[in-house]
């Protein structure tokens, strides 16, 4: 049985307000680097994605494009990124219920918001694994379990990784 990793990913620094509300918050300068310098991190790992879902919020799918130019990678590089609103809703179980569902590949990519990023990220490793709660802006958290994604369930990882 291979490995199945999931990447969750908050979004990097936001501005504070937007004309178009909560979800139409674009990246500041500093986060569009932050986002960037993520994706200098996660090269490696970013070039072996199989399925990307983002937020609808604006900072979310500019944290994505930022990452992905940082990591050096272009858009036919890497599979097209699926937006989906359960991710914006955050509701940690919803989300791990769309990654079981995905069904293909090995890495999944999450980019989204605190507090449901590292909650969702929490409740999807063993109970001796430590995750970081309330995790800063542009980071990561990467965890692995030797499960199929329909098998993927609350307390299934037996790794995590934090990058920031």
């Amino acid at each position: 049985m291979s490995r199945h990793t999931v990447i969750f990913i908050r979004h990097a620094k936001a501005a504070q307000s937007s004309a178009t509300g909560d979800s139409g918050r674009a990246l500041t300068d500093e986060g569009k680097e932050q986002a960037q310098q993520l994706g200098k991190k996660l090269t490696a790992t970013l070039a072996k994605v199989d399925k990307i879902f983002l937020s609808p919020a604006t900072r979310a799918i500019e944290t994505w494009e930022q990452m992905t130019q940082g990591a050096g990678l272009s858009t036919g590089d890497l599979p097209n990124p699926q937006q989906d609103p359960v991710i914006y809703a955050g509701e940690p179980h919803a989300i791990l219920d769309m990654v079981r569902a995905q069904g293909d590949g090995e890495t999944v990519v999450v980019v989204g918001h605190e507090p449901t990023i590292s909650e969702v990220a929490r409740l999807s490793v063993k109970d001796d694994v430590e995750v970081p709660a309330g995790i800063p802006t542009a980071s990561a958290i990467i965890i692995s379990a030797s499960h199929d994604w329909k098998e993927w369930h609350s307390h299934v990882a037996t790794t995590a990784e934090f990058i920031h």
